[in-house]
């Protein structure tokens, strides 16, 4: 304790050091102040407070000083060992976290990670990879949709293989050469083992060396292949190219080539795709064709000829038999008893019949030197005109003619004119038993192909012979029950196959018949291109004898259309 006078009053044992405190600058320091400060003392820290008298009532009289030492270790001490146990929780509380974020990264972030090696398996081909979490949370139920995915992705992927096993298998054994080829050199990245039965090379060979297709086209057929491949190429057409190829044995074959292009989903031209076969043994076999219709065509030719130059030197003779025989009846009937006119009038009666066949025979064999004037045809006008030329045929008999509505057609009006007439004139002849007659002309529509047809209640026939009714001279009623010269049908099948269509009949004994006939402008034209398309030693269709001269095609044009099919 500090007198006012700056005389130290009183002072423990610990503190001797204020002694001096009573020195002026010291007492000026703390007289007027209160106030700490600190001290170092024995290698400790001391803090010395200090406080004045007069700052107190009861004190008021006296100017003391009180100054008071405290260590400070010893005032720090309860706030140390807080200090310390709260680093000591603050730590505990710090590894507890730890403990409790590690343990959620284990039940969290290990599934996540499983999922994730899972997915990187399965991105490299490894579809028999599971990941196994049995949680009954989020992450088992991720885990479960995950395994079951895989497993569809399995299934698909074994059904995708043994798909792919399967048709690689039937490509790989197919006669045809299946291909794959860069689009721009033609170079073949794929082809099966058809190759070396087509061209005599392994698999290995051809896809090593990118200039054998090329090289292996006949040198006369190559500049045509390239520029037809480019072409389609640059067009992305499909296409089909015959051409012929040299063996690796050095022997010809024919192939048919047929290619597609393949793009990719940007439209990008990305591969060649084709499939080749051998048609050699085909072409073989057309060549073989193709000689048999030339000499086929020479013999009907020859044939047609002989029947011409037949009828037309026997109409001579019997046009001088019927003169001299109508001389005799005319101017010398006289001189003849009934028995000799009798005679005169059945050679009369004869040489007419002779005649009606050599014409029948001259009309049949010029049919086919005819040309075809193809056009429109009304054909309820053209069944009019023939029912007109007929008339006198029908006489006074009581017959019935119905005319339905018939569509029109397209071929030569004058011959399908003389279809008409004879199939008419049938059913005229052969409803002359009947008491009335009823015949019918109708059509039947089926898209663009329309059936006519002529129907009678007259005699019929057995459907038994129907295949007969239709050749030269077939007759399924003798002379004496109907006249006739046996040509009329054969004259009307020869017509309308002649414009692509066909005829056919069905009937009934007693009960009558309907004949039909097929004639259609689609018919027509598939004729014409089937001359078109022939060759040149072909003068006429196959299938129906159309010629070319039936719808304007020059020999000139023929011959290209010729060399074109065969090229």
């Amino acid at each position: 304790m500090i007198s006012g006078l700056g005389k130290l009053i009183y002072s423990t044992e610990a503190y001797r050091f204020l002694e001096d405190a009573g020195k002026k600058p010291f007492y000026e320091k703390i007289r007027n102040e209160n106030s700490y400060f600190t001290v170092r003392m024995g290698g400790r820290e001391k803090l010395f407070s200090y406080a004045h008298s007069k700052g107190y009532k009861r004190f008021k009289g006296l100017n003391w000083v009180l100054v008071m030492a405290h260590d400070i270790e010893e005032i720090l001490k309860p706030s140390i060992v807080l200090k310390r146990r709260i680093i000591t929780v603050s730590i505990g509380l710090i590894a507890l976290g730890l403990c409790i974020v590690f343990s959620l990264s284990l039940t969290i972030t290990k599934p996540i990670n499983k999922l994730v090696k899972g997915t990187q398996a399965i991105g490299k081909g490894d579809l028999k990879h599971r990941v196994h979490i049995k949680t009954q949370d989020e992450m088992g139920q991720l885990a479960a949709a995950f395994n079951e995915m895989t497993e569809k992705l399995s299934k698909a992927d074994e059904e995708l293989r043994a798909s792919e096993s399967k048709y690689r298998n039937l490509a790989e054994n197919l006669d045809n050469l299946i291909y794959r080829a860069d689009p721009e050199t033609f170079a073949a990245n794929y082809v099966n083992r058809a190759i070396h039965k087509i061209y005599g090379y392994s698999v290995e060979e051809w896809l090593n060396d990118p200039t054998l297709w090329e090289i292996t086209i006949h040198p006369e057929d190559r500049e045509r292949v390239l520029s037809e491949f480019a072409e389609a190429q640059k067009s992305l057409t499909d296409k089909v190219v015959q051409y012929r190829i040299i063996r690796r044995d050095g022997a010809v074959r024919f192939v048919e080539d047929g290619v597609n292009w393949e793009l990719d989903e940007e439209g990008k031209l990305v591969s060649m795709n084709g499939v080749m076969r051998d048609v050699t043994e085909r072409k073989q076999k057309e060549e073989e064709k193709r000689g048999f219709a030339a000499r086929l065509e020479a013999v009907n030719k020859e044939l047609e000829a002989f029947t011409y130059s037949v009828s037309h030197d026997l109409s001579a003779p019997l046009r001088a038999i019927d003169g001299f025989s109508r001389i005799l009846l005319e101017d010398h009937s006289a001189h003849l008893d009934g028995e000799g006119k009798r005679v005169l009038n059945t050679i009369d009666k004869n040489v007419k019949k002779m005649g009606h066949l050599i014409d029948g025979l001259l009309a049949f064999s010029r049919l086919d030197r005819k040309s075809l004037n193809v056009s429109h045809i009304n054909m309820e006008k053209t069944v009019q005109d023939a029912i007109e030329q007929l008339r006198p045929l029908m006489g006074e008999r009581e017959m019935r003619l119905d005319v339905q509505t018939l569509l029109p057609a397209e071929g030569d009006r004058t011959l399908i004119l003389e279809v008409v007439v004879n199939l008419l004139s049938n059913a005229i002849k052969f409803t002359g038993p009947v008491s009335k007659a009823v015949i019918e002309v109708g059509c039947r529509e089926g898209g663009k192909e329309n059936t006519y047809y002529v129907r009678d209640n007259g005699v019929g026939f057995d459907m038994a012979y129907h295949d007969k009714m239709f050749g030269v001279f077939q007759r399924l009623h003798s002379t004496k029950e109907f006249e006739g010269t046996g040509i009329g049908l054969a004259l009307v099948q020869r017509i309308v196959h002649r414009h692509g269509g066909r005829v056919w009949a069905e009937g009934t004994v007693n009960e009558g018949a309907t004949f039909y006939f097929l004639v259609t402008e689609k018919l027509i034209a598939e004729c014409r291109l089937r001359i078109a398309d022939c060759g040149m030693r072909i003068a006429e269709c196959i299938q129906c004898r159309l010629r070319n001269a039936d719808f304007g095609i020059t020999k000139k044009e023929h011959g290209k259309n010729g060399r074109e099919r065969r090229s």
